[in-house]
């Protein structure tokens, strides 16, 4: 593959090239259409992808996931390649694990014009990744057929390289298609003190005909292990700026601000992450403690939820901070525009994707995980950082916050550079480039 960073480094960087060419809106400043709606206005065939992703979005567990289907959503819209999902599910006879556990999902269904397969594999309780991915491999093998039915598939799209990434790579060998991989995270302190994680990480990624990194940290480390620079491309995340913005209804988020019991005038922040204990969610309820009037409405999966009301009762902070438990993607913008500040407790990706659609509605972050992750976020005012175990730190991060709170307008135009269609671009022409030379 080409080198397109504009010279500024190893690896394929569409964001830092547009970034230089003044364009700020996901479509190119001399209006050309992408390749792929180039090839749909020809009328050339689009191909067929076959994307593999265990955490893909179903109706009964909707948040995982989420923003690599509004990624593939993108990429179809462009009209170059026609998505089809399989999505590995399992059960397993421990408590659900966050890894694709999610027994009750419908084994087929269409969401927003993409068809999503579900097949089951067994996860043992104590298994290994190792044996993971070969339940994984094992599934897509097994289901391939019925997902073959209607001509063969022209790239294997994987997300995240272990173990999805090496089960999808043996499938992509044996229908002799070539595999794209997506890799969002990337646990190097865990790959270094594990040889042979290591090398079946890397096993995928040499057996991929490119590899599309959500940051330049990522790209880095895997070159430190061994993958070649010229298969690297950075993919960032992207937020849907058509559906996070701020809110013009204000009646709309008067009503909804009341059904989250948040008094008139009192500040409301929405905390997203999994609610677990020890992610930082006790620092951020004794800051809210700290603020007499401020209200938290935490939400995201998990069970601590419970013990979080009762320490922040203990605290003096009874009634103001509430669980909700997860939320529909259709629910997110309107409890994002509604919130006066974000508290964002999430790891590595998780923590950019639910930062850039906060900042997209126009309400600025504090973010207790992910430093490095939301380091290419150019907003000093709008996206403050705060230890997770420090509350107060986090207190302090969330009085500058609410003191000194720019125009939502304002805050927005951090997100606008990250527009899931430039992503999207992205991973079309890398899709479309590993069918071709094939």
């Amino acid at each position: 593959m080409t080198r397109t960073d504009g010279g500024d480094g190893p690896f394929r960087d569409r964001e830092t090239r547009r970034e230089a060419d003044g364009e700020r809106s996901g479509q190119a400043a001399s209006g050309a259409a992408p390749a792929g709606a180039r090839m749909a206005a020809a009328g050339a065939a689009p191909i067929k992808v076959l994307t593999v992703c265990p955490e893909w979005p179903s109706r009964g567990r909707p948040g995982p996931g989420a923003a690599i289907e509004a990624r593939m959503r993108a990429v179809q819209a462009l009209g170059g390649c026609r998505v089809r999902v399989v999505a590995p599910t399992a059960w397993t006879t421990a408590p659900r694990s966050s890894f694709g556990a999610d027994d009750r999902a419908p084994r087929l269904e269409k969401r927003a014009q993409i068809v999503v397969h579900r097949p089951r594999f067994f996860d043992p309780p104590l298994g290994s990744e190792t044996l993971r991915a070969r339940a994984i491999a094992l599934t897509l093998n097994q289901a391939f057929p019925r997902l073959d039915r209607r001509g063969p598939f022209a790239v294997v799209d994987a997300h995240d390289l272990f173990p999805t990434g090496l089960a999808a790579a043996r499938l992509a060998a044996k229908i002799g298609a070539p595999l794209v991989l997506s890799a969002y995270r990337l646990d190097a302190e865990r790959l270094r003190a594990d040889p042979t994680l290591r090398r079946q990480t890397l096993e995928a990624v040499l057996r991929s005909a490119a590899t599309l990194c959500w940051s330049r940290e990522i790209a880095e480390a895997l070159t430190e292990m061994g993958a070649a620079t010229e298969k690297l491309a950075i993919a960032p995340s992207g937020v849907d700026l058509a559906r996070f913005r701020p809110a013009s209804d204000r009646p709309r988020l008067r009503e909804l601000r009341a059904r989250l019991q948040a008094p008139p005038g009192a500040p409301l922040i929405v905390g997203f992450g999994p609610l677990t204990l020890n992610a930082g969610w006790e620092a951020a309820v004794d800051a809210i403690a700290a603020h007499p009037t401020a209200h938290l409405r935490l939400i995201g999966p998990g069970s601590a939820g419970p013990a979080l009301e009762t320490r922040a009762a203990r605290a003096g902070a009874l009634g103001r901070v509430k669980a909700l438990g997860e939320k529909s993607p259709r629910e997110t913008p309107e409890l994002l525009a509604a919130a006066d500040a974000c508290i964002v407790a999430a790891p590595d990706v998780s923590a950019r994707d639910a930062a850039l659609e906060s900042l997209a509605c126009g309400t600025p972050v504090v973010a207790l995980h992910g430093a490095a992750a939301l380091d290419a976020l150019e907003a000093p005012s709008a996206v403050r950082r705060a230890a997770r175990d420090d509350s107060g730190a986090v207190s302090d991060a969330l009085h500058r916050t609410l003191q000194h709170r720019e125009p939502r307008d304002v805050v927005r135009r951090a997100a606008l550079p990250f527009d899931v269609r430039r992503t999207a671009e992205i991973v079309d022409e890398t899709l479309r480039r590993a069918a071709s030379e094939a």
